[in-house]
């Protein structure tokens, strides 16, 4: 009980959080996407904008981090290397874009990000439309340098970079386990930004324990899901949450202005 005690939730608020956390997490780990969708827009809803991107990242990190190592042998390293380069520069942005925004703007802009990625998840045709080596070189840069910009400001680093990889001629396996690494170092350089330049972390991390059990029982799920589940079932799933979550943040973002 000290522990949600001294939380920035009421009880209601942790138990919606850690429900929404624990299939996100299963998502991720049974689809590849999911987690970094749904966590840092529900704690957005929740808590002060700068601890709910500050939690997001670590549970994002955590989930890659564990879900990296069996997916190595896949990744596709050139756009990778051009994606983290990317990655490098937009990080560091969208913190400074997130120190800047209120938290009405941020809901707002949110479920813009959430909505769009919904749709793009409806829509998506896994075509390639490589064009020539200058044109996919600077799609991938530029793809790798919004990816990150998204990933220091909102923790959603995966529909732009998703996108791009589809651009090129790769196998869907290929495409998730590339993801998976760019993950990890965009949810590290996030953590370290966050750390380094001075956020406001101490909130972040007793809400972050408050959430782990909601974690370990997500990634549970997750393994049994993708081991009995079929995979289209649980894109439906995470299409669903994503419409609802973005329909959500526009809502409230509305009110707060027009209140």
């Amino acid at each position: 009980m000290a522990l949600v005690e001294q939380l920035p939730l009421t009880l209601g608020a942790l138990i919606l959080t850690s429900l929404v956390v624990c299939a996100g997490t299963a998502l991720q780990v049974a689809t590849g996407v999911g987690l970094g969708l749904l966590a840092g827009p529900v704690l957005i809803l929740s808590l002060q904008s700068e601890t709910a991107i500050f939690v997001a990242i670590i549970l994002n990190l955590v989930v890659s981090l564990a879900l990296l190592p069996q997916e190595m042998g896949d990744i596709s390293w050139p756009p990778l290397r051009l994606l983290l380069v990317g990655t490098l520069v937009g990080v560091p942005l969208g913190w400074l874009v997130l120190r800047q925004i209120d938290a009405t703007t941020l809901k707002l802009f949110t479920g813009v990000v959430v909505l769009a990625a919904g749709v793009q998840l409806l829509l998506l045709r896994r075509e390639a439309d490589v064009g020539d080596g200058k044109t996919a070189y600077l799609r991938t840069l530029m793809g790798g340098g919004f990816s990150g910009f998204m990933c220091g400001c909102l923790a959603i680093p995966g529909p732009v970079a998703m996108w791009t990889l589809l651009q090129q001629s790769i196998a869907p396996s290929i495409v998730r386990a590339t993801l998976r690494a760019l993950f990890v170092f965009s949810y590290s350089a996030a953590f370290l930004v966050h750390i380094g330049l001075g956020g406001k972390t101490a909130m972040g991390w007793i809400t972050l324990a408050a959430l782990v059990p909601a974690l370990a029982v997500g990634i549970a799920l997750g393994v049994v899901a993708r081991r009995n589940v079929r995979e289209a079932t649980l894109h439906i799933a995470l299409k669903a949450l994503l419409l609802i979550m973005g329909l959500s943040l526009l809502w409230k973002g509305i009110s707060d202005v027009t209140a």
